[in-house]
Formats: structure tokens, sequence, C-alpha cells
């Protein structure tokens, strides 16, 4: 008689478990906040990307990447939330010459929050993950250079 009623009471923690589980992963988030969905910004800008998501709990570690017009890999952000360097409640991520320019029209951008048990210290396999984009428009002029054919006659124009 003791054997199905512990039977019965691991089944419903484990259902519990669950349960309480994924109610917080409903309420995990990501969230980009700067620039805003439809921004208009000059073509070159360096991006300079804010954003908030949800603290991680007591049994996963979280991070947050961000990957600009699909080009891969995804990038960390930098935490800046309070009381710890591990605090994703609130990131950033500051662009360069060479990843996180504005480009001619739409452009792209996709933060990415990943949490790991915290037996994974090497972070190879998230066991939640979220998305969040938006997208803005590079405006301004894109320089164009006219290619000279034979006899003088002007040849076709290509952007940089």
């Amino acid at each position: 008689m003791k054997k199905p009623l512990i039977v019965a009471i691991l089944i419903a923690a484990t259902f519990i478990f669950g349960l309480v589980n994924s109610i917080n992963e409903a309420y995990a988030y990501v969230n980009i906040t700067s620039p805003v969905e439809g921004q208009q910004i000059p073509v070159g800008t360096t991006l300079s990307i804010k954003g908030t998501s949800a603290a991680a709990n007591a049994s996963n570690h979280c991070i947050v990447s961000i990957i600009i017009n699909s080009i891969f890999p995804y990038h960390k952000v930098v935490p800046t939330g309070t009381n710890d360097a591990k605090n994703y409640t609130s990131w950033q991520f500051i662009g360069n010459s060479s990843y996180g320019m504005v480009k001619l029209g739409q452009n792209k951008i996709t933060s990415k929050y990943s949490c790991f048990p915290n037996t994974d210290i090497n972070n190879s396999q998230p066991n939640f993950v979220k998305y969040h984009s938006i997208n803005i428009t590079g405006i301004g002029q894109q320089s164009k250079t006219s290619i000279p054919t034979a006899k003088g006659v002007p040849g076709i124009l290509i952007p940089h």
C-alpha cells in the first residue's frame, strides 16, 4: 500500500516541479529597449544597443547575446545590472567598425536570452532560450563610384 502512495507523490512532485519551471519560463523575457522598433539611424553609425531581461533563477545562469543582420556568430553583451557582474537584468552592446555598423535600408537586431543549468559550466546546452528582434532603418546617402569604360563612356555605378 505504501508503494503506490510513494509513486503518486513522486509523480505529483515531478508535475508540480515542471509546472513551476514552466511558469518561471513563461515570465522570462529579453527586450531591446534602444534603439526602438522602426527607428531611423544614419548609415555608418556604430550601433549602441541596450536592453533588459529577466533575472536568472537559483538553478540556472543566463546570458544575453546579440546578432545583427543575421551575421553570425552571436556576440555577448555586457551585463549592467546592479550588484553582480553576471546580472543581465539590464545590458548593453556597443558595436565597432568590424561589427555593428548601420547599413542602408532595413537592419535587423536580435537579442537572445539563453539559460543554462548551473552544472553546465561550459554553457554548451541551454535548457531555455528566448529571442526578441527589432528592425531599424539605415538612412542617408550611400556613396557611389563610377567605373570608367573604354573610350570614355561612363560605366555602371557601384555602391560602396
